[in-house]
Protein backbone atom coordinates (compact mmCIF):
# COMPACT_ATOMS: atom_id res chain seq x y z
CA UNK A 1 0.00 0.00 0.00
CA UNK A 2 1.40 3.27 -1.11
CA UNK A 3 0.61 6.55 1.52
CA UNK A 4 0.83 9.99 0.62
CA UNK A 5 0.94 12.84 2.83
CA UNK A 6 0.13 15.89 1.57
CA UNK A 7 -1.31 19.62 1.21
CA UNK A 8 -4.32 19.93 -0.75
CA UNK A 9 -3.71 23.60 -2.44
CA UNK A 10 -0.23 22.60 -3.53
CA UNK A 11 -0.06 21.77 -7.35
CA UNK A 12 2.94 19.94 -6.04
CA UNK A 13 0.67 17.38 -4.05
CA UNK A 14 -2.23 17.25 -6.93
CA UNK A 15 0.39 16.35 -9.01
CA UNK A 16 1.30 13.29 -7.34
CA UNK A 17 -2.50 11.87 -6.83
CA UNK A 18 -3.00 12.71 -10.47
CA UNK A 19 0.06 10.83 -11.36
CA UNK A 20 -1.20 8.21 -8.88
CA UNK A 21 -5.28 7.70 -10.07
CA UNK A 22 -3.90 7.16 -14.28
CA UNK A 23 -1.72 4.18 -12.70
CA UNK A 24 -4.71 3.69 -11.18
CA UNK A 25 -2.97 2.29 -7.59
CA UNK A 26 -4.32 1.51 -4.00
CA UNK A 27 -3.06 4.55 -1.93
CA UNK A 28 -4.46 6.10 0.79
CA UNK A 29 -4.29 10.50 1.01
CA UNK A 30 -3.21 11.99 4.39
CA UNK A 31 -4.21 15.43 4.52
CA UNK A 32 -1.02 17.30 6.93
CA UNK A 33 -2.86 20.42 8.49
CA UNK A 34 -0.09 23.07 8.26
CA UNK A 35 -2.30 25.34 10.64
CA UNK A 36 -1.23 22.96 13.37
CA UNK A 37 2.40 22.74 12.44
CA UNK A 38 1.87 18.85 11.71
CA UNK A 39 4.29 19.32 9.06
CA UNK A 40 7.19 20.28 12.01
CA UNK A 41 5.99 16.95 13.82
CA UNK A 42 9.20 14.59 14.46
CA UNK A 43 6.87 11.83 12.75
CA UNK A 44 6.82 14.02 9.52
CA UNK A 45 10.45 15.32 9.79
CA UNK A 46 11.64 11.36 9.31
CA UNK A 47 9.50 11.77 5.84
CA UNK A 48 10.89 15.52 4.91
CA UNK A 49 13.82 16.76 6.85
CA UNK A 50 12.20 19.96 5.68
CA UNK A 51 8.73 19.89 6.97
CA UNK A 52 7.80 19.88 3.47
CA UNK A 53 4.91 18.07 1.15
CA UNK A 54 4.29 15.70 -0.43
CA UNK A 55 6.00 13.08 0.98
CA UNK A 56 5.06 9.31 -0.22
CA UNK A 57 5.48 6.01 2.12
CA UNK A 58 6.05 3.06 0.59
CA UNK A 59 7.47 -0.67 1.70
CA UNK A 60 8.28 1.30 5.49
CA UNK A 61 10.60 3.91 3.19
CA UNK A 62 10.07 7.28 2.68
CA UNK A 63 10.60 9.58 -0.66
CA UNK A 64 10.10 13.11 -0.94
CA UNK A 65 10.45 15.79 -4.07
CA UNK A 66 6.94 15.83 -6.00
CA UNK A 67 8.44 15.02 -9.35
CA UNK A 68 10.70 12.06 -7.82
CA UNK A 69 7.57 10.93 -6.58
CA UNK A 70 5.53 10.15 -9.80
CA UNK A 71 8.64 8.70 -11.81
CA UNK A 72 8.97 6.00 -8.91
CA UNK A 73 5.25 5.34 -8.79
CA UNK A 74 5.18 4.93 -12.70
CA UNK A 75 8.26 3.34 -11.82
CA UNK A 76 7.28 0.53 -9.79
CA UNK A 77 3.77 0.14 -11.67
CA UNK A 78 5.92 -0.56 -14.86
CA UNK A 79 3.67 1.74 -16.62
CA UNK A 80 4.39 3.76 -20.11
CA UNK A 81 3.06 6.50 -18.81
CA UNK A 82 6.82 6.62 -17.90
CA UNK A 83 8.17 5.16 -21.03
CA UNK A 84 11.66 3.41 -19.89
CA UNK A 85 11.67 1.45 -22.89
CA UNK A 86 12.23 3.93 -25.01
CA UNK A 87 14.71 6.36 -23.73
CA UNK A 88 14.57 9.29 -25.94
CA UNK A 89 10.72 9.48 -25.18
CA UNK A 90 11.87 8.42 -21.18
CA UNK A 91 14.32 11.52 -21.57
CA UNK A 92 12.02 13.98 -22.96
CA UNK A 93 9.33 13.41 -19.68
CA UNK A 94 12.25 13.85 -17.69
CA UNK A 95 13.07 17.14 -20.01
CA UNK A 96 9.46 18.43 -19.36
CA UNK A 97 9.23 17.61 -15.42
CA UNK A 98 12.67 19.88 -15.42
CA UNK A 99 11.42 22.63 -17.69
CA UNK A 100 8.38 23.01 -15.36
CA UNK A 101 9.70 22.72 -12.32
CA UNK A 102 12.24 25.18 -12.78
CA UNK A 103 10.42 27.70 -15.36
CA UNK A 104 7.28 27.99 -16.22
CA UNK A 105 5.60 25.77 -13.42
CA UNK A 106 7.32 27.93 -11.10
CA UNK A 107 6.00 31.03 -12.51
CA UNK A 108 2.30 29.79 -12.61
CA UNK A 109 2.94 28.45 -9.23
CA UNK A 110 3.84 32.15 -8.16
CA UNK A 111 1.03 34.20 -9.77
CA UNK A 112 -1.69 31.70 -8.49
CA UNK A 113 -0.30 32.42 -4.51
CA UNK A 114 -0.20 35.78 -4.84
CA UNK A 115 -3.66 35.91 -7.15
CA UNK A 116 -5.09 33.89 -4.89
CA UNK A 117 -4.13 31.51 -2.57
CA UNK A 118 -2.16 34.23 -0.36
CA UNK A 119 -5.09 36.06 0.82
CA UNK A 120 -7.24 33.18 0.57
CA UNK A 121 -5.98 31.07 3.27
CA UNK A 122 -4.92 34.51 5.33
CA UNK A 123 -1.16 33.90 4.33
CA UNK A 124 -0.63 37.60 4.02
CA UNK A 125 -0.86 40.35 1.87
CA UNK A 126 -1.14 40.17 -2.30
CA UNK A 127 2.31 40.65 -3.15
CA UNK A 128 1.59 42.84 -6.84
CA UNK A 129 5.23 42.84 -7.64
CA UNK A 130 5.83 39.21 -7.38
CA UNK A 131 2.64 38.51 -9.35
CA UNK A 132 3.52 40.64 -11.72
CA UNK A 133 7.17 39.20 -12.23
CA UNK A 134 5.66 36.06 -12.79
CA UNK A 135 2.79 37.10 -15.00
CA UNK A 136 5.66 38.69 -17.35
CA UNK A 137 7.60 35.02 -17.52
CA UNK A 138 4.54 33.38 -18.07
CA UNK A 139 4.04 35.43 -20.97
CA UNK A 140 7.57 34.57 -21.82
CA UNK A 141 7.24 30.93 -21.77
CA UNK A 142 4.02 30.03 -22.67
CA UNK A 143 4.69 30.19 -25.93
CA UNK A 144 6.78 27.37 -26.36
CA UNK A 145 4.33 24.75 -24.80
CA UNK A 146 2.09 26.17 -27.45
CA UNK A 147 4.47 25.28 -30.15
CA UNK A 148 5.01 22.12 -28.60
CA UNK A 149 1.35 21.18 -28.43
CA UNK A 150 0.63 22.53 -31.80
CA UNK A 151 2.87 19.48 -33.05
CA UNK A 152 0.82 17.05 -30.83
CA UNK A 153 -1.86 16.30 -28.60
CA UNK A 154 0.31 15.66 -25.57
CA UNK A 155 3.63 17.60 -24.32
CA UNK A 156 5.49 13.95 -25.83
CA UNK A 157 3.95 13.40 -29.01
CA UNK A 158 0.44 11.33 -29.05
CA UNK A 159 2.05 9.11 -25.94
CA UNK A 160 0.08 10.53 -22.79
CA UNK A 161 2.63 10.68 -19.46
CA UNK A 162 2.96 11.69 -16.91
CA UNK A 163 4.52 15.09 -17.57
CA UNK A 164 1.05 15.66 -18.93
CA UNK A 165 -0.68 15.05 -15.00
CA UNK A 166 2.15 17.18 -13.84
CA UNK A 167 2.02 20.40 -16.00
CA UNK A 168 -2.01 20.01 -15.50
CA UNK A 169 -1.63 20.32 -11.56
CA UNK A 170 0.90 23.72 -12.67
CA UNK A 171 -1.67 25.07 -14.80
CA UNK A 172 -4.46 24.47 -12.95
CA UNK A 173 -4.29 26.98 -9.76
CA UNK A 174 -2.80 29.31 -12.34
CA UNK A 175 -6.39 29.22 -14.85
CA UNK A 176 -8.58 29.29 -11.49
CA UNK A 177 -6.60 32.36 -10.60
CA UNK A 178 -7.71 33.66 -14.12
CA UNK A 179 -4.61 33.87 -16.20
CA UNK A 180 -5.61 34.49 -19.48
CA UNK A 181 -5.03 32.08 -22.02
CA UNK A 182 -7.57 32.86 -25.27
CA UNK A 183 -4.22 33.53 -27.19
CA UNK A 184 -3.13 29.71 -27.09
CA UNK A 185 -5.77 27.33 -28.56
CA UNK A 186 -3.24 24.38 -28.13
CA UNK A 187 -3.01 24.64 -24.60
CA UNK A 188 -6.58 25.30 -23.90
CA UNK A 189 -7.24 22.51 -25.75
CA UNK A 190 -4.51 19.97 -24.40
CA UNK A 191 -5.93 21.37 -20.60
CA UNK A 192 -9.44 20.54 -21.63
CA UNK A 193 -8.42 17.09 -22.64
CA UNK A 194 -6.77 16.21 -19.14
CA UNK A 195 -9.40 18.09 -17.49
CA UNK A 196 -11.86 15.38 -18.50
CA UNK A 197 -9.68 12.36 -17.61
CA UNK A 198 -11.09 10.27 -15.26
CA UNK A 199 -7.65 10.23 -13.65
CA UNK A 200 -8.43 14.23 -12.34
CA UNK A 201 -11.96 13.28 -10.96
CA UNK A 202 -11.06 10.77 -8.73
CA UNK A 203 -8.24 12.92 -7.38
CA UNK A 204 -10.59 15.79 -6.69
CA UNK A 205 -12.59 13.44 -4.93
CA UNK A 206 -9.69 12.14 -2.62
CA UNK A 207 -8.48 16.34 -2.00
CA UNK A 208 -12.26 17.12 -1.21
CA UNK A 209 -11.80 19.64 -4.20
CA UNK A 210 -15.72 20.49 -5.81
Amino acid sequence: MYQIHGLSISSNTTKTLYVAEALGIDYDYISVDISQGEHKKPEHLKRHPLGKLPTLTHQGDSLFESNAICCYLARVEQSDLYPRRHELECAKVDQWLSFFTNHLGRWLNAYAFEKVIREKYGLGTRNQAIQEEAYGFIQEQLPCIEAQLLGGTYLIGERLTIADFIAFAYFENAILAQLPLADYPAIMAWYQKLADHDAIDRAHQKLKVI
